[in-house]
């Protein structure tokens, strides 16, 4: 494609340009969630269609897409690792316990500070 020869024909461009992205950053609270459901539905499509020719029921369907998009993928440690999954897994426990019990402390804290502020 040859460039334009007039070059109001560039300046209309870059004018109708800069409106634009202007108008995609004051609506990146709107764009962004249907950007992501887009990306998320390519990637999960050929999932779900094997699934649906296996005629697994829909819930279950729904279920395993959702499944699959949360999995994290595992780092490996390969000079660190010595094959005992069992440590991995006591980790990841102490890591679920530690969080659970920050946010009972944290509820119990916010009941407290409502409490004193009532009387």
């Amino acid at each position: 494609m040859p460039p334009p020869s007039e070059l109001s024909t560039v300046f209309l461009g870059g004018l109708f340009l800069l409106p634009m992205l202007a108008a995609v950053y004051a609506g990146r609270e709107i764009v962004l969630p249907v950007v992501l459901a887009f990306v998320l539905h390519l990637l999960l499509a050929p999932a779900l269609r094997v699934l649906e020719r296996l005629r697994a029921p829909a819930n279950a369907r729904n279920v395993l897409s959702i499944a699959e998009a949360l999995q994290t993928p595992r780092q490996e440690q390969d000079d660190h690792h010595d094959g005992n999954d069992a440590d991995d897994a006591d980790s990841t426990v102490t890591v679920a316990v530690s969080i659970a019990a920050e946010s009972a402390t944290e509820a119990a804290e916010k009941e407290d500070h409502e409490k004193d502020e009532e009387d």
